[in-house]
C-alpha cells in the first residue's frame, strides 16, 4: 500500500496522570508520558480522590504494538473519604479537540475496550480477532451501572454503585489506605483482522476518562440522586488540571 493510503489513528487513554496512547496504521504505537499537558488529567478535590492503574507500568511501557496485540489497563478510582463516584468518559476528536458524536465511530472505538477481570478470556501478549472478543463486555457492569449519556453521545458516565446496593464508595481502608473500587474496564485489545476500512473510520480521537466525586458524609444516600453529580458540572470541569 502506497504511504498517501496510510492513515494514522491514535487513541488516548487518560486516568489522572496515567495515560496510554494507541496509533494505528501500517503500525501501531501505544506510549505513555505523566509529563505532557496533553496526556496529563488530575483531579483536585478535597476528597481524596485519585485513578490508579496497577496493571499498568509506566516504567516497561511499550514503544510500539500491532494490530493484534493485546495490553491490561484497568483504571480505578481510589478514596480517603466516603464518596458517591463516578468515571467522566469522553471519546474527543484529536484533530478538531470536540466530541465525537458519530454513532458508528464511537462503535468502532469502543471495540478495543474490554473488561475481563478474571483475565482467563483476555490476556496481555495474546492476539485476539473481533469475534474472538465480540462477548466481552466493554466494562465492568457489576461495580458501575450502565453508561448515562452525558450532554452529547461522546460523553458517558458510568456510576460506583457497591455490593449493598447503594452507592457509596467507603474510605479509607481499615489499614488507613485509600479505598479503591475494581477497574472499569481491564484490557485495550487490538483486533488482528481489523481492515483499511476499519481504521478510516476511527479516525484520530483520544479517549478520555476522569474519575468525579461528590461528598457522602453527613447525608442521607437516599437524598443523593445521579442529578447531584450533574449540578457540579462545570465546579467539575474548572477543577481539572494539567501537570
Amino acid at each position: 500500500m502506497s504511504t498517501t493510503k496510510k492513515r494514522r489513528v491514535t487513541i488516548a487513554i487518560l486516568a489522572a496522570a496515567l495515560v496510554g496512547t494507541i496509533a494505528v496504521g501500517s503500525s501501531l504505537a501505544f506510549l505513555t508520558d505523566s509529563a505532557t499537558k496533553t496526556n496529563s488529567i488530575n483531579v483536585e478535590t478535597d476528597l481524596g480522590v485519585d485513578v490508579e492503574e496497577p496493571d499498568w507500568d509506566p516504567d516497561d511501557e511499550p514503544e510500539k504494538i500491532l494490530p493484534g496485540d493485546t495490553y491490561y489497563k484497568n483504571p480505578k478510582i481510589t478514596t480517603m473519604n466516603n464518596v458517591y463516584a463516578r468515571f467522566k468518559v469522553e471519546y474527543i476528536d484529536q484533530e478538531s479537540g470536540v466530541v465525537i458524536t458519530d454513532a458508528a465511530r464511537i462503535a468502532k472505538i469502543k471495540q478495543v475496550i474490554k473488561n475481563d477481570p478474571t483475565k482467563e478470556t483476555i490476556t496481555a501478549g495474546t492476539s485476539y480477532t473481533v469475534a474472538d472478543i465480540a462477548d466481552v463486555p466493554m466494562t465492568n457492569t457489576t461495580d458501575f451501572s450502565d453508561a448515562v449519556a452525558g450532554d452529547n453521545n461522546g460523553t458517558e458516565y458510568y456510576y460506583y454503585k457497591n455490593s449493598e446496593g447503594g452507592y457509596i464508595l467507603n474510605g479509607p481502608a481499615s489499614d488507613g489506605t485509600a479505598a479503591k473500587t475494581n477497574p472499569l474496564f481491564t484490557a485495550i485489545v487490538v483486533p488482528t483482522d481489523w481492515t483499511n476500512e476499519d481504521v478510516t473510520l476511527l479516525g484520530k480521537f483520544d479517549i478520555k476518562v476522569t474519575a468525579e466525586a461528590i461528598q457522602a458524609d453527613n447525608q442521607a444516600e437516599a437524598d443523593v440522586t445521579f442529578a447531584d453529580f450533574d449540578a457540579y458540572k462545570e465546579w467539575f470541569n474548572s477543577n481539572y488540571t494539567t501537570a
